[in-house]
């Protein structure tokens, strides 16, 4: 596994994280933060703004990750015509649903049992679909409710696609930033 999950090794239940990402292991990253938590047994909760739930399932599935053990939300099929049928995914109508998505969150959260992780795909593409203003209430709100329903809460965003005044208070609302290299 990459190395950006030696730095959650201390990330336990209740904690959000905001991982700033390189666009170069953005892909990589992905794939590494959510195998190193299904590998420790959580069920994953992956919210998904970037690339349609098939896609995300296909590269999962191909990466050796347990997707008994996953559940998503898809922010972006409904609005490409690309939704399909499947009891693990609830789609949004779009990026710009972020109530959906919240719902949709707090339904998986409560019903799914056992430890629990939240992967949020891309702060910085929600941003594309998004005021600032909204995007960061959204950050809010999750790690909020990620201390609320005492799972760990990872969000991703592209370190050069996020200005330093919207990091400067991202950052307030996170229990752990990580920075990569």
């Amino acid at each position: 596994m990459a190395s950006i999950t030696k730095d959650f090794h201390d990330v336990k239940k209740g904690d959000s994280v905001l991982l700033l990402a390189n666009s170069k292991n953005y892909a990589s990253d992905n794939v590494n933060v959510v195998k190193h938590f299904s590998s420790k047994r959580y069920k994953g909760i992956y919210v998904t703004v970037n690339r349609p739930y098939e896609n995300i399932r296909a590269m999962l599935k191909q990466k050796n990750v347990n997707m008994d053990s996953m559940y998503f939300i898809d922010m972006i099929s409904r609005k490409s015509n690309l939704e399909a049928t499947d009891e693990r995914c609830i789609y949004v109508n779009s990026p710009e649903s972020l109530t959906g998505t919240g719902i949709a969150l707090e339904q998986i959260a409560k019903t799914v049992r056992g430890d629990k992780f939240i992967y949020l795909d891309s702060l910085s593409t929600l941003l594309t679909y998004n005021p600032k203003q909204t995007v960061l209430k959204f950050a809010h709100f999750l790690a909020t409710k990620t201390r609320e329903w005492n799972v760990v809460g990872i969000v991703i965003s592209l370190k050069n696609q996020t200005d330093k005044n919207m990091l400067s208070q991202l950052t307030q609302f996170f229990d752990k930033v990580i920075e990569e290299k």
